[in-house]
């Protein structure tokens, strides 16, 4: 039985469950009990509503948020009768639509599956990691609260959807009410990704058919809490929503960074995150990804810093920037990239003027974050941040021990595992440089000081060897960069991808942070897409990005140009804000402008 069949029995075992398990590890609004999970979920800010409204994500599905979800994935009794009630007036409204109150409430209640009607509980599906990222092999993540469904996870669900319109006439995705955010996520994504939705239409009808988000940001429910932050933790006015998240969605789309989720390879897009710790932000031309040496400590992947003889060297493919790209020889060539789509179709979009020429070599040009007038956040977790975060790397005492950690696949397992995957590039590669060179990658960029990693030299000389370019713009850690680092860094950017026709690879430490938010600078100014959506499109397709109040105040105030060739990129409200410890908004400077 399939992840997402009708309900049948209350004693499923957790592989037949169409729910995923045969009890939900969540954090039960009736309860207040959080189950054994890891990581933990973030804390309920969900309201109480009796039957709440669904919500018509179109040709037959329908969202429905509810507290009175119970611990073991049933609707309460009361909620049952009245969302029964609401499936068959849109199945009555709706000539192809065929299902009965009867048999809506047969389903619900688990007494009698139905061809008619399929649920889906994401947030309880093995197949979906219940929407929790796991770390990808590199952290451990036991002890955090959840974000955002991944981009894998989104993509999966969005298949689940299609697959079981297919198959019954009514598909309901249900939602427990402490996990209100990441249903809403997963909600909108259909909207926008497979309805064609704007970002804004999308959250307006999620909000006008259930409850809005409360004012106050620490308690309001369309928030998700900073990575790596653990239950205690207040969300802010900086941080990330609903409506930034489909907004990244939205832009992804536009921008060819994501065309088409069906073309999308979930599992080679997982295993190059698994194997080189890295992710493709902008296909085929910005790759963000961890520390090369730190990431080669992983005993499932060995070898990674090994390279061949220098006349064995592989010669890259011509991936970027050829209109006339022969997508025979292609065609299993475009799996890693978050688009997921064939590099034989037009690459990433770029706004009109936006060439190298026509922005005759200005520099961008940021607000002095040092300026005291630009106080930034000052929560004690920002000023901790030089503390290491999680990696199961960091902590290695020997394979055995490795094997045995949950985040960890035992080593014999990785072979099944790369077979599987769909691009060929990720599995057979066995090592960075000739990774780099398949995808036509020609600059790697560090953000973090040699001092912290003292092995640095190691890494940066199998680079150089083999004819990469290796640029250097370290920034403390948790940080964000100094104007004249911002803009000495899209400039490079710049030039490696228009001038050479190839990749850049950016990494710091853990490729998250500083990573993140360099990337936005230049995404930023080349593509146009806001701070805020950008924000929302780096959580989702590289997990764990943006780490501090900091960060999140930086790139979200970035805003893209304000004319077509790129003359002033207007920050708007950039200036950075002045927060209080709890992170709550007490003031704010005045605008400033950036120009290119």
């Amino acid at each position: 039985m399939s992840a997402y069949s009708p309900l049948s029995t209350a004693t499923q075992s957790s592989r037949g469950s169409p729910w995923g398990m045969s009890s939900l590890n969540l954090l039960s609004p009736l309860s207040g009990v959080l189950s054994p999970l890891s990581p933990k979920l973030s804390p309920s800010k969900a309201y109480t509503s009796l039957a709440e409204p669904l919500i018509d994500l179109g040709r037959g599905v329908f969202w429905h948020c509810s507290a009175e979800v119970s611990a073991d994935g049933r609707l309460q009794p009361s909620e049952l009768q009245v969302l029964a009630g609401q499936v068959a007036r849109f199945s009555e409204k709706h000539a192809y639509l065929e299902a009965s109150k009867g048999q809506v409430a047969e389903v619900l209640q688990g007494s009698s599956p139905s061809g008619a009607v399929r649920v889906l509980f994401p947030e309880a599906m093995a197949e979906l990691d219940n929407c929790i990222w796991d770390g990808d092999g590199h952290f451990d993540m036991t002890t955090y609260l959840s974000g955002p469904p991944t981009l894998g996870q989104i993509v999966s669900f969005l298949h689940m959807v299609d697959s079981s319109a297919e198959q019954a006439r009514v598909t309901l995705h249900l939602s427990s009410g402490g996990r209100r955010n990441t249903g809403a996520v997963l909600a909108g994504a259909v909207l926008v990704l497979a309805r064609g939705k704007s970002a804004e239409a999308a959250w307006a009808q999620i909000v006008c058919g259930g409850q809005p988000p409360s004012a106050d940001p620490k308690t309001a429910w369309d928030r998700f809490p900073r990575p790596f932050v653990k239950e205690g933790v207040d969300t802010t006015a900086s941080s990330l929503t609903v409506l930034d998240c489909l907004s990244g969605l939205e832009a992804a789309r536009n921008l060819n960074w994501m065309a088409d989720y069906k073309t999308f390879d979930v599992d080679s897009w997982r295993l190059l995150r698994q194997k080189f710790d890295a992710t493709w932000i902008i296909p085929n031309e910005i790759l963000a990804m961890g520390h090369p040496w730190t990431t080669a400590q992983n005993p499932r992947f060995p070898g990674l810093l090994d390279c061949c003889e220098l006349s064995q060297r592989p010669s890259g493919r011509p991936v970027l920037m050829r209109a006339d790209l022969d997508s025979a020889t292609e065609i299993g060539n475009s799996l890693d990239s978050p688009s997921g789509s064939n590099p034989s179709m037009p690459r990433s979009r770029a706004p009109s003027g936006a060439s190298l020429n026509s922005m005759d070599n200005d520099l961008i040009d940021l607000p002095d974050v040092e300026n005291p007038e630009f106080e930034l956040v000052g929560l004690e977790s920002d000023k901790q941040r030089a503390l290491p975060l999680p990696a199961l790397f960091e902590r290695y005492v020997s394979e055995s021990e490795v094997a045995n950690r949950p985040a960890y696949l035992a080593p014999e397992a990785v072979e099944t595992e790369i077979l599987e995957a769909g691009d060929v590039d990720v599995p057979d590669s066995s090592n960075y440089v000739e990774y780099l060179h398949r995808k036509d990658v020609g600059t790697v960029m560090r953000l973090n000081h040699t001092f912290e990693c003292p092995e640095e030299c190691e890494s940066t000389a199998k680079f150089r060897e083999f004819g990469l370019t290796y640029e250097e713009f370290p920034f403390n850690d948790g940080d964000v960069p100094s104007k004249q680092l911002a803009r000495n860094f899209v400039t490079t950017c710049r030039k490696a991808v228009q001038e050479s026709g190839k990749g850049v690879a950016v990494h710091c430490m853990a490729g998250l942070g500083r990573t993140g938010v360099m990337v936005g600078t230049y995404a930023v100014t080349r593509y146009s897409i806001n701070g805020k959506a950008f924000h929302g499109w780096c959580r989702l397709c590289r997990p764990g990005s943006v780490q501090t109040g900091r960060q999140e105040v930086f790139l979200r105030h970035l805003k893209p140009p304000s004319n077509l060739i790129h003359k002033v990129l207007s920050a708007g409200q950039m200036a950075m804000r002045k927060v209080s410890s709890m992170g709550s908004v007490v003031s704010a400077s005045s605008s400033c402008t950036v120009s290119l």
